[in-house]
């Protein structure tokens, strides 16, 4: 999932500055009061409102190397896909 646009960020932080509160900064700009308050106590914390970078890529989707072993494994073993248990 892609971070929100720091023109958001920005647009959410001058509202609740301006003395918006974090339920109706949520609705105004369409995400959840949970990320509003997160991003004010970032910027309080941390002094920016720049979203935090992973430290490891994601890793949780398969590569077309993992595809093709799975295709392989499904090839010698097809009794194992759950097509073949129904």
């Amino acid at each position: 999932m892609k971070p929100y646009s720091m023109d958001l960020r920005q647009r959410v932080a001058a509202a609740r500055d301006d003395g918006m509160e974090t339920a109706e900064a949520a609705e105004v700009f369409g995400c959840c009061t949970a990320w509003v308050r997160r991003l004010m106590q970032r910027r309080r914390e941390r002094g920016t409102l720049e979203p935090v970078v992973r430290r490891q890529p994601d890793q949780r989707g398969l590569d077309d190397q993992d595809r093709q072993r799975l295709r392989q494994l499904v090839e010698q073993r097809p009794d194992a896909t759950l097509a073949r248990r129904a």
